[in-house]
This record gives C-alpha cells, structure tokens and sequence, in this order.
C-alpha cells in the first residue's frame, strides 16, 4: 500500500460525540445510516449547502449595496 499516496489524497477529519449531550445527532446519523447514508455523505451534504448559502447571501448583499473594493482611508 502506498502511504504517500493516501496521506497526501486524503484529509482525515474526527469528532467525538458525547452519548448524552449529543444523542439526537447520534440518532440522527444511526437513522441516515439505516437509510443507506453514511455519515461523512451527510455531513458532506450540509457543509456543502451551508458553503453555497454563504455564497448566494454575499454575492446577494453586494448585488444590494453595490460593494466595491475601496482603499483603506490612512
């Protein structure tokens, strides 16, 4: 197996869950994965629809105010 290979593709990512405090996500993602959803595309998903909102909100923001680049006034 080539290790460089991997460790240079992929970026591993963990979050530990705490089984009280974090039990309806937990249940939330044990229901996605009895649907056939794992986790990391779930999670993919939402980060990836957040990303897009804050794209559409700004470029909305600056279609509204018409924002231009100005210099920093000294």
């Amino acid at each position: 197996m080539k290790y460089e290979y991997y460790k240079d593709k992929y970026k591993t990512i963990s979050i530990k869950l705490d089984k009280e405090k974090d039990a309806p996500v937990i249940k939330y993602f044990e229901d996605l994965a009895a649907k056939g959803t794992g986790a990391k595309h779930a999670i993919c998903w939402l980060v990836a629809s957040e990303l897009k909102r804050q794209v559409m909100l700004k470029n909305m923001f600056n279609e509204f105010f018409k924002v231009e680049d100005v210099e920093e006034v000294k």
